[in-house]
């Protein structure tokens, strides 16, 4: 009987592994140094045995010729057209850092080998398996979110004083809309960020902060850095991300101040650049993806100005 007792506990035992196992590969963390997102940025290091030992990296193609074809593969040693790949040797690491261009990789498995000399004869190796995949991280200004509209002042009662509308020039406050997505809700960001360019044609930027500082992230915090001159409609937006929240979609709202005659029409674009997701920790390697081209990158919308009523007069 305590036999039998101890086969259903073993048995019982290996199930929840097995659970345990497949649940973790199922939620797998995406876009890390085992499988990197083309495009992206990530470092991969060493603890060399002597720091008197000399070190290679390389990347092949197939794992026969990883564990058999030593001198193959392509060196990552630098080199010419090797602007992809940064080495350095802090202390007793040894670190390569890889930026995954789509000119140099496919998605695809390689492997990538470090191998140590110890003076000319000896040598240790290791191997770690890379499944590239496509890098789904884009930003969007799709035109549903950010559509024309009336500025301001529509709607407002205006009192039986105030006769000609279009001699008023006022702050009219227009809300943009940018979109964040990455379709593995396991790829986990610290933050995504992007540049921005506003043009008015029929109005002016505001001319205090033109960006109002209202608005806000679904899934985090945003912070704005209007540099390297104030006021120009050039900027740079940062949305930081809680620790390993899993989602596949984000969006920002933020206010722009446009100063204007409140009659008038006028026309604003706002066009998004550069943008990139940040993961990793600035203690070891933060890991850079950059938008993978997808989604609108600019977007006009037409602000409409209100009517020039005049005032309610009595027939005498």
């Amino acid at each position: 009987m305590r036999r039998l007792n101890n086969i259903a506990k073993i048995l019982m035992l290996t199930v929840a592994l097995l659970l345990l196992a497949g649940t973790r590969y199922a939620h797998a963390q995406s876009n890390t140094p085992g499988g990197p997102y083309i495009n992206s940025w990530h470092q991969y290091s060493v603890e060399r045995g002597s720091t008197s030992n000399t070190y290679q990296w390389r990347i092949f193609s197939s794992l026969a010729d990883a564990t058999s074809n030593p001198t193959g593969g392509t060196p990552l040693n630098g080199g010419v057209g090797q602007d992809w790949v940064v080495l350095s040797t802090p202390g007793t690491e040894s670190r390569v850092a890889i930026h995954f261009v789509d000119a140099e990789f496919a998605p695809s498995t390689m492997y990538l080998v470090y191998a140590e000399y110890s003076g000319a004869i000896c040598v240790a190796r290791r191997v770690m398996e890379l499944n590239i995949e496509a890098n789904s991280f884009y930003e969007d200004l799709p035109f549903s979110g950010n559509g024309n509209g009336c500025n301001s002042f529509t709607d407002r009662v205006w009192d039986n004083v105030d006769d000609d509308l279009s001699l008023i020039s006022d702050v009219t406050e227009v809300t943009f809309t940018v979109y964040m997505h990455k379709a593995d809700v396991d790829f986990y960001i610290d933050n995504w960020q992007f540049d921005g360019t506003l043009t008015v044609t029929g109005a002016n930027l505001h001319t205090s902060v033109f960006p109002a500082n209202t608005g806000g992230s679904d899934q985090g915090s945003w912070t704005i850095n209007d540099s390297p001159t104030l006021n120009d409609g050039e900027f740079h937006i940062t949305v930081a991300i809680p620790e390993n929240a899993s989602f596949d979609t984000d969006y920002l709202t933020f206010t722009v101040n446009v100063m204007g005659v409140i009659t008038e029409d006028f026309d604003i674009e706002l066009t998004i650049s550069n943008g990139i997701a940040e993961s990793g920790s600035v203690s070891t390697f933060v890991s850079v993806t950059p938008d993978n081209g997808s989604g609108n990158k600019s977007v006009t919308r037409t602000i409409y100005g209100i009517p020039n009523t005049s005032l309610v007069t009595v027939a005498p």
